[in-house]
């Protein structure tokens, strides 16, 4: 069966997963409205589609170096051939819109400048690609039978040649939409009408992103056209969780695992010579254990400095969780120490208890249960400062 124009289109393009497609396609999706839908790589890159009588086809433009959209653009020109020859194929019920979305500028050229309001300036766009067919044709005119042609030539020839009404009807419906600003900020600007906090935009956005992802390549693995309504969006690919997770004033302190593995990947990190690690050492530990619990004390400390900043975590958060902590070590520090007599090996191994133990143990904030490694950190940094400590004389050895 022979491919329509349309879907030779789609086939050629060499990857789904463009990372400035799915932040345009996230950013389309907030604004869907009950009964819309929208479609990935269907009727083009992107298209957004109603039950009534509105269908939309985007087409994403992404440069990494930027720059401009200018009339010899090579892009601009496939994308409006692609849609002059595709509109034979599109549903005739249907009320059409074309628009390319790019993270490049419009430049001062008369056809961009003209297309900047393509409706109201249908004649005058059709007379300017003319001219630059013209401008085209006679400069392939003078080139050697073995050099290349101009790669913008035959699409700018299809639509100088097309009949005057095809050309019209894709100009009356044609509009741009760069960035003035970055996607991402288009996104978060449509997060905070969501009434999501400013200190958790960020995370939302790629929680939001994360869903779309997945749900794309599910989607396209078992062989389906990725299309989303707007209740797909808001259950099935949880948006409407998400909203109520940034919405809550719970803290996320599962961030710690993020900061923990940041400084897990860093080189040369040592601790020697601090209070902490000259303690863990001096009850037969390793300098690897300090490292280890160097990073989480660092993990934890730069997650609460963040969480500070943002207003979800109290310098009185910090002193409660720290009276915590110390009330937990000195039960459990003269439990062990009461344990064993106090004479050579017998005090070693109730240092070692007191240490064992006291990392064990759970801290909680609010009634909320902290990520091991965070509440060691915490208790590292008290042995570091040090306000607790695994020896039974830890005080005379550390606190001068």
């Amino acid at each position: 069966m022979r491919m329509g124009h349309l879907e030779q289109t789609a086939a050629d393009k060499s990857s789904l997963g463009f990372e400035y497609q799915d932040l345009v396609l996230v950013n389309i999706l907030l604004g869907l409205k009950p009964g819309e839908q929208i479609g990935l790589e269907v009727f083009d890159d992107v298209h957004t589609e109603s039950i009534t009588e509105d269908l939309c086809l985007i087409q994403v433009k992404h440069s990494l170096s930027g720059g401009n959209i200018t009339e010899r653009d090579i892009d601009l020109w496939k994308t409006l051939y692609n849609w002059w020859k595709s509109v034979p194929e599109l549903p005739s019920e249907k009320k059409v819109e074309f628009q390319i979305y790019s993270n490049k500028k419009l430049n001062n050229q008369n056809l961009i400048v003209l297309l900047k309001s393509a409706k109201e300036n249908k004649e005058k766009i059709i007379d300017a690609i003319l001219d630059i067919f013209k401008d085209i044709q006679a400069a392939e005119t003078l080139k050697a039978p073995t050099d290349p042609e101009n790669p913008i030539f035959k699409y700018v020839k299809a639509l100088a040649t097309a009949k005057s009404e095809e050309v019209k009807f894709l100009l009356e419906r044609f509009s741009f939409h760069t960035d003035s600003g970055s996607v991402t900020h288009q996104i978060n600007k449509k997060l905070s009408y969501f009434a999501v906090p400013d200190s958790k935009l960020d995370d939302t956005r790629k929680y939001i992103l994360g869903a779309y992802k997945e749900f794309k390549m599910e989607t396209i693995t078992s062989g389906a056209k990725v299309l989303i309504t707007y209740e797909i969006f808001r259950v099935q690919m949880g948006f409407d969780r998400i909203l109520r997770s940034s919405r809550s004033n719970e803290v996320d302190y599962d961030r710690y695992y993020d900061k923990y593995y940041h400084f897990r990947s860093l080189e040369n990190l040592s601790f020697l010579g601090s209070i902490f690690s000259t303690q863990l050492l001096g009850i037969g530990k390793t300098d690897a254990d300090a490292i280890e619990h160097g990073i989480e004390m660092l993990a934890t400390e730069e997650l609460i400095g963040e969480l500070k900043k943002e207003g979800d975590f109290t310098y009185q958060d910090d002193s409660r969780l720290e009276q915590q902590c110390e009330i937990s070590w000195r039960h459990i520090h003269k439990q062990a120490h009461g344990t064993f007599s106090q004479e050579g090996s017998q005090s070693h191994l109730a240092a070692q208890a007191c240490y064992e133990k006291t990392l064990g143990k759970e801290l909680k904030i609010k009634n909320i249960a902290l990520p091991d490694g965070f509440s060691r950190g915490k208790f590292i940094k008290l042995s570091d400062t040090p306000s607790i400590g695994w020896k039974i004389d830890w005080q005379e050895l550390y606190q001068k």
